[in-house]
C-alpha cells in the first residue's frame, strides 16, 4: 500500500527529488539531497573536517548554502545540480 501511494505521488508530480554535488575547487567532496522538501548533507571522507561538521541551516537556496560553506572554510564552494 505504502509503494502505491509514493509511486501514484511520484507519477502526479509531487513526489520531487533534487541533488547538487558541493565542490571545492573543482573536486566533488560532498552532496545536497532534497527528497520531498527534507534536505539532507551528505560529505566523502576526504572532505574537509569543518566541512563535515556543518550542522546546518539549509536553506531553500543552494548558492546560499555554498557561500555559507566557502565563508565557513575560507575557499569557494559550488554547488551544481545534477540532471
Amino acid at each position: 500500500m505504502l509503494l502505491a501511494k509514493v509511486l501514484i505521488g511520484m507519477l502526479a508530480g509531487r513526489a520531487k527529488s533534487s541533488c547538487w554535488t558541493i565542490s571545492q575547487y573543482g573536486r566533488v567532496v560532498g552532496t545536497l539531497m532534497d527528497e520531498r522538501g527534507q534536505r539532507r548533507l551528505s560529505w566523502f571522507n576526504d572532505a574537509d573536517p569543518r566541512l563535515r561538521n556543518y550542522a546546518g541551516p539549509l536553506s531553500d537556496d543552494p548558492s546560499e548554502l555554498g557561500r555559507r560553506l566557502s565563508l565557513r572554510i575560507g575557499v569557494p564552494i559550488s554547488l551544481d545540480v545534477l540532471g
